[in-house]
């Protein structure tokens, strides 16, 4: 194996198998930069929650929501009335983390 770095690579350190948290998802096609946003996340918080409670872990590997916490913090701040159990969850590799379940209030319908 040779130390030379091949010059037709652009960025030969980037890895082309990334296997983090939403690696497999991909940007949808007509988006700007704005798809992992604060404001992208919180929206796809809150249509997640809409179907019904969903946990941390889900948030984060399901849809890409970097920092669920501070997501459901800010709509929280924005009027949302979003109610927080702790439950055990269990991650791929069997190990058991205490996460939050969030569980989105009925919304009142506006007047």
């Amino acid at each position: 194996m040779s130390d030379k770095l091949d010059p037709k690579k652009k960025n030969p350190g980037k890895r082309s198998n990334a296997s983090g948290a939403g690696s497999e998802q991909k940007k949808p096609e007509g988006t700007k930069h704005n798809w992992n946003s604060g404001s992208a996340q919180r929206q796809r918080a809150l249509a997640r929650m809409r179907v019904g409670p969903v946990t941390t872990c889900e948030l984060q590997r399901q849809h890409d929501i970097y920092d669920p916490p501070a997501r459901i913090c800010e709509l929280r701040k924005q009027g949302y009335k979003i109610d927080t159990v702790r439950t055990l969850d269990e991650t791929e590799s069997g190990v058991l983390h205490r996460v939050g379940r969030y569980t989105l209030r009925p919304e009142m319908a506006a007047a």
